[in-house]
């Protein structure tokens, strides 16, 4: 999934977006100052990056500085006041690559936004082997003709894509994709769409991209 740098003066904070992050499947690296956050941009070239505003403005001036200067195309999520979201100049964001969360919010908002940015970054198309989604249109494409996806059916495609090669729980996708609180959320809904998942990707790819679910671990993008 890719390293995020998570950078807050709030411990409280930057613990629960980092443990959100980990269950998304990103590889959080805190840091408790723009100092620790500069060291960790120049020696881990991470991949995002979530910011908030309790670390100073020029502080934050600065990052973004370097940040343009060593990897300009890495997106930054902002964690600012609700005063500071709207007040110019007081979020150093650039238009059309990062984006600005008013915070206090829940952690798992956070990890959302991210996921959103990160897509965003990477453009229109997902790529998975032998077939690849086109987000805005949410047609799958194979060798074998193309398929367009519900929205539910693209955002479980996608969550399961970014974590190919891992099991991912059934109680994990209630959470993450239809939003359930942790251990609530019907598993018919979940089998549901994996069912008409399957038959759409082998419609588009035949055998080249497939579900499988591993018994008490669950689905398996291959």
């Amino acid at each position: 999934m890719g390293t995020v740098l998570v950078a807050a003066h709030d411990p409280s904070l930057r613990e629960a977006v980092s443990a959100a992050l980990s269950a998304r499947g990103h590889e959080p690296v805190g840091a408790a100052d723009a100092a620790a956050a500069r060291r960790a941009l120049l020696s881990l070239r991470p991949d995002a990056l979530v910011l908030s505003t309790d670390l100073g403005l020029l502080e934050l001036t600065d990052l973004l500085s370097l940040l343009e200067d060593e990897e300009p195309q890495v997106p930054v999520l902002f964690l600012a006041t609700l005063e500071e979201r709207w007040t110019p100049g007081a979020v150093p964001r650039r238009p059309g690559l990062d984006e600005v969360l008013v915070r206090p919010c829940a952690a798992h908002q956070v990890a959302h936004s991210l996921s959103r940015l990160l897509q965003k970054a990477e453009g229109d198309f997902l790529q998975m082997g032998g077939a690849h989604l086109h987000r805005p249109s949410r047609e799958l494409r194979g060798a074998h003709g193309a398929v367009t996806l519900t929205a539910t059916e693209a955002q479980l495609l996608e969550y399961l894509a970014r974590r190919r090669g891992r099991a991912v729980p059934l109680a994990e996708l209630l959470e993450q994709v239809w939003g359930f609180p942790p251990g609530e959320g019907p598993a018919g809904t979940v089998r549901a769409h994996i069912r008409n998942l399957r038959i759409k990707l082998r419609l588009a790819s035949g055998s080249e991209v497939r579900v499988r679910t591993l018994h008490r671990h669950g689905y398996l993008l291959e």
